[in-house]
């Protein structure tokens, strides 16, 4: 009987053991638990804003083109000119030819973040439908104050970002839990539903809410 009985207990503490386990696994893999050093991606606004977006886009994606032409520019004026919101804009590849317009994207940020968003906007702006050479980058890159042009050539040419690239796609798998599509959009982690400017403001106000109840708590 005493055998049995500590049998019992010791199963039962295993069991413990491994659900404890299992809840720990899952608190270090939730998105909110990933470190994500922010220096490294192209930012828009105060590190100090209570809401944290973070965008996944691939460049060549068409649906990525019409939101940050349509959608980011109301995010901006309303949410992070005001001192609400900060954004990273994390660019993805899934084609040579996203990945050649990524290199030159990240090219630029490289040289000046400040430089990286007006480069995208015109980017997009110029090239909606094919793929810019690599003299039409470089026009580009020199039409907006790129003072290294010879660097930021090289970077095109040799794919400099490419090992990025691929640490952005397994950031983005991480934190979207795999089921990431482009453009995604996190809003304190949280990947947003829908990409119309109604939705993602709806859906930031209710972040901003959330935020709020927790501070007065």
């Amino acid at each position: 009987m005493f055998s049995r009985r500590k049998w019992v207990f010791i199963a039962l503490g295993i069991a413990l053991l491994g659900l404890g386990g299992m809840n720990l696994y899952h608190a270090f893999t939730l998105p909110q638990a990933i470190i994500i050093d922010k220096s490294a991606y192209p930012c828009l606004g105060s590190a100090r804003a209570g809401i944290e977006l973070i965008l996944f886009e691939d460049l060549r994606c068409t649906a990525c083109q019409e939101f940050s032409q349509k959608v980011l520019p109301g995010i901006q004026k309303i949410y992070i000119d005001s001192g609400i919101a900060q954004l990273l804009l994390i660019p993805l590849a899934f084609s040579d030819s996203s990945q050649r317009l990524a290199n030159a994207a990240l090219a630029v940020f490289a040289q000046s973040n400040a430089l990286f968003f007006p480069f995208l906007q015109q980017l997009f702006a110029q090239f909606p439908n094919g793929e810019p050479s690599l003299e039409e980058l470089v026009t580009l890159a020199s039409s907006l104050g790129i003072q290294d042009l010879s660097a930021f050539v090289t970077d095109v040419e040799e794919d400099r970002f490419n090992a990025a690239l691929k640490s952005h796609l397994i950031l983005a798998r991480r934190l979207t839990r795999d089921a990431l599509h482009t453009p995604a959009l996190l809003i304190n982690r949280e990947l947003a539903e829908g990409d119309s400017w109604e939705e993602i403001a709806s859906q930031i106000e209710r972040a901003r809410n959330q935020e709020m109840q927790s501070y007065l708590r």
